[in-house]
């Protein structure tokens, strides 16, 4: 689907297999990052639809607030830069971002940015050979 500020998403209702036994970690889908036009509609909507807690960090400067399900943070959300489109990205555990960086240029992808510092650790955003972008991200991963 595609929620009303213009990012596509899947939902899953799970059965027999309830999801993803491993994240926050090397190997394992560690974070998530929406990137809107309106931060405050996009913030209101996935309230409503999911029940997630979402709120500015301190010290961001209003630039980016943390998504919290059941208490334990899984993502974030803030506003797009200028050139991009509506969108989720997502994050997937490393041991060395550099590394990575690395192994992705020797099978064909490149980086788009990074690598770059943040609180927890480092992230790079990462273009595979096909076009799909994804980051990788290491340091501290929450529960």
């Amino acid at each position: 689907m595609q929620d009303p500020q213009g990012a596509f998403l899947s939902l899953w209702q799970p059965g027999r297999h309830f999801g993803a036994a491993v994240v926050n970690g090397p190997g394992a889908l560690s974070w998530n990052d929406l990137l809107t036009p309106d931060v405050e509609a996009s913030t209101a909507f996935y309230r409503e639809l999911f029940g997630w807690e979402i709120a500015e960090i301190p010290g961001a400067g209003g630039q980016y607030s943390s998504i919290a399900n059941g208490g334990n943070k899984n993502g974030g959300l803030m506003a797009m830069p200028p050139g991009a489109h509506p969108a989720w990205n997502l994050y997937f555990g490393v041991e060395d971002t550099e590394g990575a960086i690395a192994r992705a240029g020797e099978l064909g992808g490149h980086v788009v940015m990074g690598p770059m510092a943040v609180p927890g650790g480092r992230f790079a955003i990462i273009r595979d050979p096909q076009n799909a972008v994804f980051s990788v991200l290491d340091g501290q991963f929450d529960p």
